[in-house]
């Protein structure tokens, strides 16, 4: 018992949970959970997304660079213009399209940060426009912006990633499994 009151006497000693006990007596409480979240580390408890991992997700593929715009925005401080690539309409639809489905599959989990390898059969529901670079930058990023991926600087490999043709279910089949350094 006296081990416990010592370390309550150490956390009380910490200005910022001084601090926060301070507002706490004065606000009644209101604003003691904001006050101890600023002290207190948060620990994120949800697993880790399990490898290997598959999904696969419905819409016709699109690359980032697929009429690409361009903007020039001048910095106001500087005076300097500089010129700002934009993602592609056809490329926004299509992450507002699949970013759902891939949240879905990973509700409830982490986001993967080892290194993987990932594998996409990318099937087209057009003929074969936009280089396989361009696929892979795109499936990359939004695998990183719905949470699967920590990075997409993460995935050392792309093995097995190819292109073809399905007008009637253009789709995306994602494997992702641990990379293995030999």
């Amino acid at each position: 018992m006296k081990r416990s009151l010592d370390w309550w006497g150490q956390v009380r000693a910490n200005p910022r949970v001084a601090e926060a006990l301070r507002v706490h007596e004065m606000t009644g409480g209101a604003r003691m959970v904001a006050a101890v979240a600023s002290v207190v580390p948060v620990v994120d408890v949800r697993p880790v997304l399990p490898l290997p991992f598959a999904l696969t997700v419905y819409g016709g593929p699109r690359t980032k660079k697929n009429s690409l715009q361009r903007r020039a925005i001048t910095d106001k401080a500087t005076g300097k213009t500089r010129i700002l690539s934009i993602p592609s309409n056809a490329f926004l639809r299509w992450q507002a399209q699949v970013q759902p489905q891939m949240e879905k599959a990973a509700l409830g989990y982490r986001p993967i940060a080892q290194r993987v390898h990932v594998r996409a059969l990318i099937y087209r529901d057009a003929a074969y426009h936009g280089d396989l670079n361009g696929y892979q930058q795109a499936i990359g990023d939004v695998l990183q912006r719905a949470g699967i991926l920590d990075n997409d600087e993460q995935i050392a490999s792309w093995d097995g990633t190819r292109r073809h043709l399905d007008r009637d279910l253009p789709r995306v089949e994602i494997t992702i499994t641990p990379f293995d350094e030999e």
